[in-house]
């Protein structure tokens, strides 16, 4: 929600955190809730949803400095959350490498991101990575399975031959028996292929392959 949509509540509410925040810099919602009910004639009740309103939408975050309306005005966050719009699945390392930042002011900026709503953080392959709020979760492991170069380039194999087997898969890409084996296995927990069988042979297809007379799909544990 922009802030040009909130109701007159919500910004008289926000106006009375801006002067706040001059006064002691930090946001403590007991005050802001006490400072409210004096200079507004609304009802506690209202006032305190009103309140509860702008923290869920991320207006305002407990003992923190900034409004969400101030997040984005610093050049640096402001490219952090782009590149995080336009790559979604980052991770803190590779946007360490692509801003040349430390470690201390990437989380700094990151952390801010998340605490105000705009980015949301999960954790993969022991990895810190970020994607946009409002991002499909349902597309999460596709994405992020999918910007491992190796791994993309097996499953664009796969989708060009629309069934292939493992040996042709090595040939092809020049990649280790090892790794292909682990990026398979991945592929196939995250649903984005399946393994067949075919006259005896096993062939990995893309997980819309329709299956034809005489192939089965073999299950994982196989």
């Amino acid at each position: 929600m922009e802030e040009e949509h909130l109701d007159a509540l919500h910004r008289e509410i926000l106006r009375i955190a801006y002067q706040l925040k001059e006064k002691s810099r930090i946001i403590n919602v007991n005050i802001l809730f006490e400072s409210c009910c004096r200079e507004l004639p609304n009802l506690w009740s209202e006032i305190d949803r009103a309140i509860c309103d702008l923290y869920e939408m991320k207006y305002i975050v407990e003992g923190k400095q900034l409004f969400k309306k101030d997040i984005l005005t610093n050049e640096r966050r402001n490219k952090i959350y782009d590149y995080v719009l336009k790559n979604p699945g980052a991770h803190e390392r590779e946007i360490r490498r692509i801003f040349q930042l430390g470690a201390y002011i990437t989380h700094h900026h990151l952390a801010l991101l998340e605490h105000f709503g705009f980015l949301r953080k999960i954790t993969y392959t022991n990895k810190s990575v970020y994607f946009p709020t409002d991002f499909d979760k349902a597309r999460e492991t596709e994405i992020l399975l999918l910007r491992h170069k190796t791994t993309n380039n097996i499953f664009d194999c796969i989708q060009k031959y629309g069934q292939i087997k493992m040996p042709e898969l090595q040939s092809m890409l020049q990649i280790p028996d090892s790794t292909i084996r682990v990026l398979l296995k991945r592929l196939l927990e995250g649903g984005l292929i399946k393994r067949v069988e075919k006259n005896q042979s096993l062939y990995y297809v893309v997980a819309d392959y329709k299956l034809q007379e005489g192939v089965v799909e073999v299950k994982r544990n196989k």
